[in-house]
């Protein structure tokens, strides 16, 4: 059964002017870039998404009520102010792509219907396969309790 990490940034959280510099897809973390800021800014729709305690909260019971019909594993979740990390497996034989589709389109339906209705995630996220055994631990013990936001992990 493959586990897999997936991400998902808030709305121009991670813009390329950052510090940290920012991702591409396909590209992955290039350096920072206040003209290529520039120009996402000026194609921004709304404003900046920042997923304060309410919204993390939502999107862990969220997570957590489409188990049931999604049928995935959850193992962990991290929060933070800018972005989600998901650490999950499944049995099926749905593709990856599909079953991040179905996970961000339940956390989008929940939020909207909490929250408010906006676009609440940049376009496409993550999805990094956990290597083996220790990958696994390292994320579950290591990485995820790094974020400073809230977290859920399986019992």
């Amino acid at each position: 059964m493959p586990v897999y990490l997936f991400t998902f940034h808030a709305y121009a959280s991670w813009m390329p002017d950052r510090k940290q510099g920012y991702v591409q897809q396909g590209k992955g973390i290039l350096k920072t870039d206040e003209q290529m800021a520039q120009s996402y800014r000026l194609r921004q729709t709304q404003d900046v998404v920042t997923f304060n305690q309410s919204v993390q909260q939502c999107m862990i019971d969220a997570l957590q009520e489409n188990l049931s019909h999604s049928h995935y594993r959850l193992h962990a979740i991290a929060t933070d102010s800018s972005h989600i990390h998901i650490l999950i497996s499944w049995q099926d034989q749905r593709s990856t792509a599909m079953l991040k589709s179905t996970v961000k389109q339940a956390l989008t339906r929940h939020l909207n219907q909490s929250v408010q209705k906006q676009q609440w995630f940049s376009r496409k996220g993550s999805q990094k396969r956990v290597k083996d055994k220790q990958h696994f631990e390292y994320l579950m013990n290591i990485y995820f309790p790094r974020h400073k936001g809230l977290s859920w992990y399986e019992k």
